[in-house]
């Protein structure tokens, strides 16, 4: 995930996740999260927080990974003082 600019807006995904209302934004970021699960199987907290396109902070990746755990979506698996995650459901099944 880049920093790509919308052609119609010429907002970037940051910007134009910004402008959304809450329960629509949070959406959008865990289908973000989701998108970077996909390809690399696993992830820890700041593997995914560092391919966000807007910078957030590591407690707060870390709430939205545990919301999708929570809403089985993702598993988790303690792998020395951290928590690696990952989708239990593909891409074309989601």
């Amino acid at each position: 995930m880049g920093a790509c600019n919308d052609a119609t807006t010429g907002q970037s995904a940051a910007e134009a996740t910004r402008n959304l209302p809450p329960s629509t934004a949070k959406v959008v970021v865990e289908w973000q999260v989701l998108e970077i699960l996909w390809p690399s199987k696993t992830g820890s907290v700041r593997e995914v927080a560092e391919q966000l396109p807007r910078e957030r902070s590591y407690t707060t990746v870390m709430t939205i990974l545990d919301r999708l755990f929570q809403k089985g979506l993702l598993s988790r698996a303690r792998a020395d003082r951290k928590f690696l995650y990952s989708t239990r459901v593909s891409a074309q099944e989601f």
